[in-house]
């Protein structure tokens, strides 16, 4: 009877894993030193409603979003690079890219890890800037399939432990 409690312990662990699934929409922002422009990655929700986390060998859709932080209205004619890397290996750059206000990019991330983002705002409209923001992420592994292998491990444990108590009491 001991397995009963494994299987418990294991589901608790699998759904207690912090995540940002259940969110709308993933936002984060630095303010670039100088000029009073918030920089913004947004990722998007599932199909389902929710935050898609950003995973293995799957093309992440996100927004980067230009806000004028007094007015928190999108600026616009933003003239910018942002590359993104991961160790010490370059996975996009995006050069000399002008948004009005949002651009909405694609990226396949190919390892699990920390991965860093990095945008330099290099003009806005005419008026030079080459200011740099940084941002930190975290690409994980396919968790669904993980769950459903765990999920499916503890309910066959959970059936053949039942099956073994009922076949002893009607075979003793």
């Amino acid at each position: 009877m001991r397995v009963v409690p494994l299987t418990i312990f294991l589901f608790m662990v699998l759904f207690s894993i912090p995540s940002v699934y259940g969110q709308e929409e993933y936002t984060m922002k630095q303010l670039i030193p100088h000029g009073g422009i918030q920089v913004e990655l947004i990722w998007p929700e599932d199909q389902d409603g929710s935050f898609k986390a950003i995973e293995v060998d799957e093309i992440s859709n996100f927004t980067v979003r230009f806000v004028d932080s007094s007015s928190n209205k999108m600026v616009d004619s933003i003239a910018f690079d942002l590359v993104i890397t991961q160790e010490e290996y370059l996975i996009e750059n995006y050069h000399d890219e002008v948004a009005d206000g949002e651009m909405v990019l694609q990226v396949l991330f190919i390892e699990k890890g920390p991965a860093t983002i990095k945008v330099t705002v290099k003009s806005i409209g005419n008026i030079p800037v080459n200011e740099l923001v940084t941002f930190s992420i975290n690409v994980v592994p396919e968790f669904a399939f993980m769950a459903v292998i765990v999920m499916a491990v503890s309910m066959a444990i959970v059936i053949t432990t039942r099956f073994n108590v009922i076949t002893k009491l009607h075979l003793g």
